[in-house]
């Protein structure tokens, strides 16, 4: 038998994503950034570490197809924030790493943004417990 849905858990995790987006658009508007632009920067920062990133795999992250990926990174490459180049192992794939100024960004945004969410954290905690407990 299952446990019946607690809607409101559902719903205040919802908000608390919510409020937290918003606060992080807004953070990133200040930056000079897109929020995709933001993503990406975050996905191949956070994902391939010192290692490059290719294209498809950027994608696969952000949800988005592989040829919006590539228009994405050809944007941010024009505005110095990432750096693509040619991966040597498979020349059909292009690579993403960050550049100092697309580093500086980010450092800048995920910053202010991790700050807000350690203040955020005891709702999420509360929420998350709640959703568990009905769930599990």
């Amino acid at each position: 038998m299952s446990k019946p849905i607690d809607y409101r858990a559902l719903a205040e995790f919802r908000h608390q994503l919510r409020i937290f987006l918003s606060f992080s658009e807004t953070n990133v508007r200040k930056a000079g950034l897109t929020s995709q632009q933001y993503q990406a920067l975050l996905a191949v920062k956070g994902w391939a570490g010192p290692n490059s990133m290719h294209v498809g795999e950027l994608a696969r992250l952000l949800l988005i197809k592989h040829h919006t990926a590539g228009e994405l990174v050809a944007r941010m490459a024009s505005r110095g924030l990432v750096r693509r180049t040619v991966d040597p192992t498979d020349n059909r794939r292009v690579l993403v790493t960050l550049t100092k100024k697309g580093m500086d960004r980010l450092k800048k945004v995920a910053g202010v943004n991790f700050k807000h969410l350690g203040g955020a954290s005891s709702a999420f905690s509360k929420v998350l417990k709640l959703i568990a407990r009905t769930s599990g």
